[in-house]
């Protein structure tokens, strides 16, 4: 997983998001028997290795905190933390939901997994550039700039869009 984190690192967050969870689904799918061992310490478990100690769901967590660290620089290790807690434990908790699905329902369940996270990050960590700066009316204000040269990515729609009615936005000027 690392190798595939690391390749992917020039994609745009919502693509990045995208192949982590559909590779983490898929893989979930082929080996089910992996998921009571997602919380087991992996050197009890007979599985552990130099890459990964502690859980499996912790070194998910530890994954994605250094993605964060490479997009956004000032974050600090505890705010890193809790954002890469919390989505790791979002995708898992949605992956039990795609294994159980199947067909369009299982894509939908990706597909919406990915917009959550991906929404929940560019509200975060928008680029520096982003009107929401300067927007002092937004309830929901950015912790911090992401140095991401793409924070949203056009072909992220929710799943239950309605086909053809989205238009993807157009980035202020």
């Amino acid at each position: 997983m690392d190798d595939a984190l690391s390749e992917a690192i020039d994609l745009s967050t919502p693509q990045l998001i995208e192949r982590f969870v559909r590779s983490f689904v898929e893989f979930m799918i082929a080996n089910p028997g992996t998921l009571p061992l997602l919380d087991r310490d992996q050197s009890v478990a007979g599985t552990s290795s130099a890459a990964v100690s502690g859980s499996f769901r912790a070194y998910m967590a530890n994954l994605i905190d250094g993605l964060i660290a490479t997009r956004v620089a000032t974050a600090t290790r505890d705010e890193r933390s809790v954002v890469a807690t919390l989505l790791s434990n979002i995708g898992v908790s949605q992956t039990f939901e795609a294994i159980e699905a199947t067909g369009a329902r299982r894509e939908a369940v990706i597909v919406e997994t990915v917009y959550l996270a991906s929404a929940y990050l560019a509200a975060r960590y928008p680029t520096a550039d982003d009107p929401v700066w300067n927007d002092a009316t937004r309830y929901i204000r950015p912790a911090r700039p992401s140095h991401a040269v793409h924070a949203i990515n056009s072909h992220v729609v929710a799943a239950y869009a309605p086909e053809g009615e989205l238009q993807p936005a157009a980035r202020p000027r």
